[in-house]
């Protein structure tokens, strides 16, 4: 697998970058220390569920809303997983560094 794909459970999907529409940006912090292979190795490390919100999200540029309705679940579900799955990077990431975000 390359930097530019991410390993869903059923499938492969491409990187996209975000087009704006991702609500929070302060959720963006634990992903705005990382970069290629060291972000999808991270995000690869999470469970699925919290992973494939995260990448429809924040690698495919969707809403809570347009993740909700992909995932078919209900959108505080998604915004769980996500926030869930950003904590976990973010206590990865700062065991990795050495230090906090």
């Amino acid at each position: 697998m390359t930097g530019s794909q991410a390993n869903l459970g059923g499938g492969v999907v491409e990187e996209q970058r975000p087009l704006g529409r991702v609500p929070a940006p302060v959720d963006d912090v634990a992903l705005a220390g990382l970069a290629g292979d060291d972000a999808w190795r991270l995000v690869n490390r999470l469970g699925g569920a919290e992973r494939r919100a995260i990448v429809l999200a924040y690698f495919g540029g969707h809403s809570y809303r347009d993740v909700a309705g992909l995932l078919g679940l209900p959108e505080g579900t998604v915004k769980s997983r996500i926030r869930t799955g950003l904590a976990r990077l973010r206590s990865d990431l700062s065991i990795n560094s050495g230090g906090g975000v």
